[in-house]
């Protein structure tokens, strides 16, 4: 199983959106520390790079997936207009 890691910013994201949302995050997130690759969810690489996304509703969320150390680490997390910025 790998840990799950929020940066700063995620951090700060999850505490200022609407509690239901960020409970659906948090879980999600938990499901996908079982077994990123067989992950069910709406989750897929994104195009020319080594990060993940995570899609909840409107909401986006930026992952690195590191093997190496067994860490999902959340980059970011952002409406759907501002999460590729």
């Amino acid at each position: 199983m790998f840990a799950v890691r929020y940066s700063k910013q995620a951090t700060k994201t999850l505490y200022k959106m609407p509690g239901g949302v960020s409970q659906k995050i948090q879980s999600a997130m938990l499901n996908i520390a079982k077994n990123p690759a067989a992950y069910q969810g709406d989750w897929k690489r994104l195009e020319g790079t080594e990060f993940w996304r995570l899609r909840v509703g409107g909401w986006r969320a930026i992952c690195d997936v590191q093997n190496g150390e067994l860490v999902v680490l959340v980059l970011k997390i952002a409406s759907r207009g501002d999460a590729y910025k």
